[in-house]
Parts: C-alpha cells; structure tokens; sequence
C-alpha cells in the first residue's frame, strides 16, 4: 500500500513537472517569436519609447494608443 501511494505521488509530481516545462517553453517561444507583448497590451513603440526616454524599470510605461 505504502508502495502504490510513493508511486502515485510519484506520478502526480512529475504530471506538475509536465505542465510547468510546457508552460516556460510557451512564455520562451511567446519572447522568441515577439507575440508576448501584444498578448500583454505592449507594443514595441510604447517599449522603445521608454527605453529611448531613459525611464527606469519601476517607471510607468506611456499610455497605450488606441486602437479602432
């Protein structure tokens, strides 16, 4: 019994595991392929500018243009 409960906890830490490694790879690939910052409200406009204005990372970003 002690035995068949080791290897269900086994089993459900390594399906935690699973989804935790899918999920870092989706936010790598979302980075890589440029999609994370739509997907957030960011565009890279709004980024460079706050890079170009030299505002620091606890700064605010500038508002969002809106879109039709």
């Amino acid at each position: 019994m002690l035995q068949a409960q080791a290897a269900l906890d086994s089993a459900q830490l390594n399906w935690v595991q699973s989804h935790l490694d899918a999920r870092a790879a989706s936010a790598k690939v979302a980075r890589l392929d440029g999609s994370i910052l739509p997907r957030h409200g960011f565009t890279m406009d709004a980024i460079e500018q706050k890079i170009g204005a030299g505002l620091g990372s606890e700064d605010p970003l500038p508002p969002l243009t809106v879109t039709p």
